[in-house]
């Protein structure tokens, strides 16, 4: 992630930890791609780009194994950063939209344009799933939380962190499910996770002048969460949930073992790359802010400090930007191939 700071006089990159560029080889990294040399980008580029803007810039890689990517990365990010600076808007933790005086609710606030052109989408999806395991029925409607949400899996947690999740999206959310609970809960928590990710994929469409990618972070009793989300059609999870310091065999009334499975169901379907980093709160800085750290934070602030994080990323990830005029924020211009 990228952090600017508009500067008096001269500005400068104070920290670039984005090498090395790749894991290949080991510990050294890739030194080029195709023929661009990579030590300039730090060397020369990037240090011009601060200085005649008078920027301040900071690089931080928390995670990338992929040359290409952690580069391609690091200039969408910047771009990214440049225009919240511009715009007056921290997009890592935006605060509260409904202040109408901020910059964030004149540009995503519940009487903004741009929530307005969203709600015109008329975005909605539904998903019948029925299989000899469970049966489920699941609605959702863009429409900024005006119907409300309503999950009814018969396991307290999970109703709980879905619904969460979706009520910090603004969106109204209705899911029923049958499941073989007799057994035990896998097949529930996975199958709702899968039909949530595609009655998502199906509201979302093209996605098309959607803002598409969005970070939150929250501090959530023992645990600094970030959640970096990006409505991407390329499916991944990476995270570090302190899953194996949990101290028994479920959270509530889910088992440990399936919180990644329902992660990872749910972003598959809903084809959305989603990171989450959690740090202890305790001793968190700024200066720790590309590490990821467990250390005391606790699974049931991380769990729930990923709901909220993951319903604000998409409340804002899934709205509509009107000076993007109905492109696709990618530079494919399509995410559908």
């Amino acid at each position: 992630f990228v952090t600017l700071e508009k500067q008096a006089q001269d500005g400068a990159v104070t920290a670039y930890n984005l090498e090395p560029y790749g894991d290949f080889p080991p510990v050294t990294g890739r030194t080029h791609l195709g023929k661009m040399a990579l030590a300039p980008l730090h060397q020369s580029f990037w240090k011009n780009v601060a200085q005649h803007s008078q920027l301040q810039i900071q690089f931080h890689k928390v995670r990338g194994e992929n040359a290409h990517h952690v580069v391609e990365a690091a200039f969408k990010a910047f771009s990214r950063a440049l225009r919240n600076l511009i715009d007056g808007i921290n997009t890592t933790n935006s605060g509260d939209d409904d202040v109408n005086s901020s910059p964030m609710a004149k540009l995503y606030g519940p009487s903004s344009a741009n929530v307005h052109a969203s709600l015109a989408l008329d975005r909605s999806g539904s998903i019948t799933r029925k299989t000899k395991e469970t049966s489920i029925d699941t609605k959702l409607l863009l429409d900024n939380g005006v119907s409300g949400t309503s999950i009814s899996m018969g396991l307290k947690g999970m109703d709980e962190f879905w619904t969460l999740v979706n009520q910090e999206a603004r969106v109204s959310l209705q899911v029923s499910c049958r499941g073989d609970l007799w057994i035990d809960e896998h097949h529930t928590t996975e199958d709702v996770a899968i039909a949530l990710g595609q009655v998502w994929n199906q509201a979302l469409g093209t996605k098309a002048g959607l803002n598409r990618m969005w970070c939150w972070t929250i501090v959530q009793g023992t645990a600094h969460v970030r959640v970096v989300l990006d409505l991407s059609n390329r499916p991944m999870l990476t995270h570090n949930l302190p899953l194996r310091q949990h101290k028994t065999d479920h959270l509530d009334d889910v088992p440990v073992e399936m919180l990644e499975h329902v992660l990872d169901s749910f972003v598959v379907n809903a084809r959305m790359t989603l990171h989450i980093v959690v740090n202890d709160a305790s001793d968190y800085n700024d200066a720790d802010a590309a590490s990821a750290n467990v250390g005391s934070a606790t699974l049931e602030d991380a769990w729930k400090g990923t709901a909220i994080a993951l319903g604000r990323a998409l409340r804002y990830g899934i709205l509509v930007d009107q000076r993007r005029a109905g492109a696709t924020a990618s530079s494919k211009g399509t995410l559908s191939v």
